[in-house]
């Protein structure tokens, strides 16, 4: 509904603007369709960004129930692990290994990556 109803209104703008006519036509439907994606595509960050900040807030939690030291080398096992040695190299992305790249690739994610979770637990110590 947040993207559709905006969109709809765009587009029939669009139209009466653009098109001068009242019914949906050609106008209606490309706007439509690029504003949804549009929404669409703004939405998944936010959703993103709140399930990355979910994460750390967890990590802070689980530090507090069995200690920092111990969450801290938890996740530096998990680290540790984390690149499977017996997948060939194209295969890698579909494994558990940690995303190398910066910029939209991190913006995209839904889980910070593991060194990023050491971080914020260190510096939280």
């Amino acid at each position: 509904m947040v993207t559709v109803f905006p969109a709809r209104l765009i587009g029939q703008a669009g139209d009466r603007f653009v098109g001068r006519q009242r019914e949906p036509g050609w106008c209606f439907f490309t706007v439509l369709l690029l504003t949804q994606l549009a929404w669409g595509w703004l939405g998944s960050l936010v959703v993103g960004w709140f399930s990355r900040e979910q994460e750390f807030r967890a990590d802070q939690r689980a530090a507090k129930l069995v200690g920092h030291d111990r969450m801290i080398e938890a996740l530096a096992c998990l680290q540790a692990d984390a690149t499977p040695h017996y997948l060939p190299a194209i295969l890698l992305a579909w494994g558990p290994a940690e995303r190398i790249g910066k910029g939209i690739n991190e913006i995209r994610t839904t889980h910070p990556g593991l060194s990023a979770r050491l971080a914020a637990l260190r510096a939280a110590t």
